[in-house]
């Protein structure tokens, strides 16, 4: 049995939606081709696959997950059975998905980790609208719906080792201006300047 949903977003009328279409289709899920040469979905339904996995991340994530190789290994399962099955004791299919074949599974993590990755994007430019952590506190991201979980994204975005990480993402943002041993001085386009332990941005 797959449990409801922990953040219902538009999920009782996305479900409406594949009902019909498997409806259409004979009352079988709906065909997925997904080729073991490249990974690539094929197939009229691979539209609706693909908005599947973005509102299964969205929705189920965990959001205390700050990287997708972070993630256990059993939530990623988990999404699997919700990408594929309805949530319900009949265990009911959305899509013809063989998850007993490594490319497929293969596949479909690659296109979750990418949604994950993105998501987080999204979390975080939400996040940077508001002047105050305080104010960010108080407007939580629609697909949030538990505040601890948001207070925690927003102390987590607002902590100095998460700075540091993000702008060393970006490359046109920083200057490395000197390395010593224990510790690393960045010195930022803002003019910001941290002392960082290179633990810290490993």
């Amino acid at each position: 049995m797959i449990a409801p949903n922990k953040r219902n977003v538009r999920g009782k009328t996305r479900g409406v939606i594949l009902d019909k279409l498997i409806e259409a289709n004979g009352g079988k899920p709906l065909p997925i081709t997904i080729k073991p040469s490249d990974g690539k979905k094929i197939g009229k339904y691979y539209e609706k696959l693909s908005n599947e996995i973005g509102l299964t991340v969205r929705q189920h994530a965990p959001v205390r997950v700050e990287k997708w190789k972070q993630m256990p290994r059993a939530e990623i399962n988990t999404m699997f059975d919700r990408i594929k099955f309805f949530p319900c004791l009949t265990m009911k299919e959305k899509f013809a998905l063989d998850l007993t074949q490594e490319h497929v599974k293969k596949s479909l993590e690659k296109q979750l980790s990418d949604r994950f990755r993105n998501w987080r994007c999204d979390l975080h430019k939400h996040f940077k609208k508001f002047p105050t952590v305080v104010e960010a506190k108080r407007n939580p991201h629609k697909s949030v719906s538990n505040q601890e979980d948001w207070d925690y994204l927003c102390d987590r975005f607002s902590s100095e080792e998460f700075k540091v990480k993000f702008s060393m993402n970006n490359h046109s943002n920083l200057f490395l201006i000197e390395y010593s041993t224990n510790y690393i001085y960045i010195i930022f386009n803002n003019n910001y300047y941290y002392n960082v332990d290179q633990q810290t941005i490993q």
